[in-house]
């Protein structure tokens, strides 16, 4: 088993990796998969390109912000989630459940608006 610090630290690099230290095989795989598909639907790596070459107009009109928006919830998420193991159980119940209210709500006002 990994240390708290190790798994959060993969969690910051790749959001959701810090899940696989935990032994949660199914939950990362879903995150990671997750994590991609909204890094490429917002353009995230071509925003961060062309912003560090000076192009931020460019980099303002490739990106959607829909998908963008959804990307430091799933972060956050996936940040809490690897060290949930380490928590005790009263403090993790309150923050684990702001995490998923936030992601649900942020899921609602991307279908509905």
């Amino acid at each position: 088993m990994a240390n708290k610090e190790e798994a959060l630290l993969w969690s910051i690099a790749l959001p959701g990796f810090g899940q696989y230290l935990n032994g949660k095989f199914l939950k990362d795989s879903i995150l990671i998969l997750l994590e991609l598909v909204v890094n490429v639907q917002s353009n995230f790596n071509e925003i961060i390109i062309l912003s560090f070459h000076g192009d931020i107009e460019k980099s303002i009109q490739h990106a959607d912000y829909r998908w963008l928006m959804f990307y430091p919830c799933l972060y956050f998420f996936c940040n809490e989630g690897c060290l949930e193991r380490y928590r005790w159980r009263k403090r993790q119940a309150c923050f684990s459940s702001l995490c998923v209210c936030s992601l649900l709500c942020y899921a609602g006002m991307y279908l509905f608006l």
